[in-house]
């Protein structure tokens, strides 16, 4: 009940702020990866987000939700990237302690 209660009102709190969810350009979730394309002016790494996970045991399934928390201006470096395509994050299993066999869903919303 206490893990209901939890995932509940995680799900909760990142509803809430829908709008630092990450709009994806791109989705892959395959041998052990979870593969994300978001939108970069040339800074964003996986350090730029933070991922959010909900699990439901009994599904045996896994609800990743990739919130940025770091904006991509490049003022450190003056640098402006022209990326139309976005960039390519890579996520294992491992480092999202999801195991195999899970279902996983990404509650992020699509587009630009």
């Amino acid at each position: 009940m206490k893990k209901l209660i939890a995932s509940i009102t995680l799900l909760l709190s990142i509803s809430a702020q829908s709008s630092t969810l990450e709009p994806l350009l791109g989705l892959a979730v395959n041998s052990g990866t979870v593969k994300i394309r978001v939108s970069s002016g040339g800074c964003t790494t996986k350090a730029s987000f933070e991922v959010k996970k909900i699990t439901d045991a009994k599904k045996q399934a896994v609800q990743l939700f990739f919130v940025r928390v770091a904006s991509d201006s490049c003022e450190q470096s003056n640098f402006d990237a022209y990326l139309p395509n976005g960039v390519v994050l890579y996520y294992s299993f491992d480092e999202l302690g999801i195991m195999r066999g899970q279902n996983v869903y990404v509650g992020n919303p699509f587009g630009r």
